[in-house]
């Protein structure tokens, strides 16, 4: 499956995906989705000196969204997708690709992205998560290289690791 997987390929289907995630969890979610989304975001700041960290509680807080949506299908396809994210951030690790100039950013997005959905406003949640996604997609661009990333398939990325 991942053979044929491009980067950038993940990056559009992200998009299209947490878009419609995030209305959802702006419209649908409770008390305690607002409870772990806003602690996740704590976590996310407390973590910026720790890059690993953060990146895992980034993800954490995509699924959380996905929960928040009240949709197990949502969810599953949400972790899935974690999932080949997590592979690629892996690699750029290895690779030592550094993100600490976009760390102030990113945790940025995800504010915005929680300050809309709180606010239940589907519209506003998904404009931030578009924001969130297109400039995440240009950092990877920019990391790993607008070339590779629509002509390297994440299987072999993957695979020059093992």
């Amino acid at each position: 499956m991942l053979d044929h997987v491009t980067v950038a390929e993940l990056i559009e289907a992200r998009r299209c995906f947490e878009i419609d995630v995030v209305r959802m969890a702006a419209e649908r979610h409770e008390e305690r989705d607002r409870h772990r989304l806003t602690e996740l975001i704590a976590a996310m700041r407390a973590a910026a000196s720790r890059p690993r960290d953060l990146s895992q509680y980034d993800m954490e807080f995509h699924v959380a969204l996905a929960e928040a949506s009240h949709n197990a299908v949502m969810v599953q396809m949400i972790r899935m997708m974690r999932a080949l994210v997590n592979i690629l951030l892996e690699i750029w690790r290895d690779n030592e690709l550094d993100f600490t100039p976009w760390i102030s950013q990113i945790i940025r997005e995800h504010e915005e992205i929680l300050e809309a959905v709180l606010a239940r406003d589907p519209d506003w949640a998904a404009r931030m998560m578009f924001t969130h996604l297109t400039n995440a997609g240009a950092r990877v661009m920019s990391l790993l290289g607008r070339h590779r990333s629509s002509t390297e398939h994440i299987g072999h990325l993957l695979a020059r690791t093992l």
